[in-house]
């Protein structure tokens, strides 16, 4: 006795999940997502994170993912825009709404940093798969843009448009460029060696974030920025921070503070500012020594302040 073997409809019905739809309708938005996933593991896993995988994952993220899904979701029509146009813009958008998360998050209290950055382009990047795929899903089968395995393994045969397509042919070329300079940008960061034992000194405004630092005062009033100090030297390590008015060499120590961390570790707080003397143009700094040398400034932040009579 034969059984015959449901269809894809029949198996759709029966768990509510496509057996091959995702994978042959929605090859592109599925290798999105992973690549997605794969990111955030390597940003988020000690190992992974001091790896070089970390690097490559995140280039390849930020340069194509977040764009390919939000032109994905904005194009499911197949005719709606020629492959070479789709790489172009994919580029574009990509860099673009990097940028622009980073704009929107200088304005809220958690600031540029790698965790909201992380969480805002990991939102972005799966509400758009999922649109992306509802609209491919409403429209007929023929007029879908698909991208299966066989046109992946087939890429390496893709050639450039003739002549008479110029408008292709043209971003097509820009979509080769972005991915050479792209590259050279890669080997430049992999060539170029970097120090990755440091230290972090950071000022922001009162509000936490990189603006409104206080630069008006009157002799007498305190105002306040927040000073943080991370430890990224892979071992424990005592600093002291020296917070000095300078005014063209003659500085004075207006706060000090002693701060100890493990590796990894981050000291953030409320510092109050209340300068002793009045001046146009004078540097508010705020330097940090590293134990045991307490003479040689480790690293060094500064903002221009001016005092006045009351």
């Amino acid at each position: 006795m034969t059984t015959q073997k449901p269809s894809d409809e029949e198996s759709q019905w029966r768990t509510g999940i496509p057996v091959r739809g995702v994978l042959q309708e929605h090859f592109d938005i599925t290798i999105a997502v992973a690549v997605t996933t794969i990111a955030l593991a390597c940003i988020v896993i000690p190992y992974l994170n001091a790896s070089g995988a970390r690097v490559v994952t995140t280039l390849v993220f930020i340069l194509s993912v977040p764009g390919y899904v939000f032109v994905a979701a904005l194009f499911p029509h197949s005719n709606d825009l020629s492959n070479a146009e789709r790489a172009a813009l994919s580029f574009a958008f990509s860099i673009g709404l990097m940028a622009l998360i980073g704009i929107g998050l200088n304005y809220t209290p958690w600031g540029i940093q790698l965790g909201p950055v992380v969480a805002c382009a990991l939102v972005l990047t799966f509400a758009c798969s999922w649109i992306s795929v509802k609209r491919r899903d409403a429209l007929a089968k023929a007029d879908r843009f698909t991208v299966r395995f066989a046109d992946v393994r087939a890429a390496g045969n893709v050639t450039l448009p003739q002549s008479g397509a110029g408008l292709d042919r043209r971003l097509t070329l820009i979509a080769i460029a972005s991915l050479v300079v792209s590259a050279s940008v890669f080997a430049y960061l992999l060539a170029t060696p970097t120090n990755e034992d440091a230290t972090e000194l950071y000022v922001l405004g009162p509000y936490g974030q990189a603006r409104d630092y206080p630069q008006e005062f009157t002799l007498g009033q305190t105002r306040s920025v927040v000073v943080g100090v991370t430890n990224r030297e892979n071992s424990e390590a005592s600093y002291v921070l020296a917070v000095k008015l300078n005014d063209s060499g003659n500085a004075t120590t207006l706060d000090t503070e002693r701060i100890a961390l493990g590796n990894g570790q981050t000291w953030q707080q409320n510092v109050s500012l209340t300068p002793d003397r009045i001046g146009d143009g004078m540097k508010m700094e705020f330097t940090l020594y590293k134990e045991p040398d307490l003479n040689t400034p480790y690293r060094d932040v500064y903002f221009w302040v001016n005092v006045t009579l009351a």
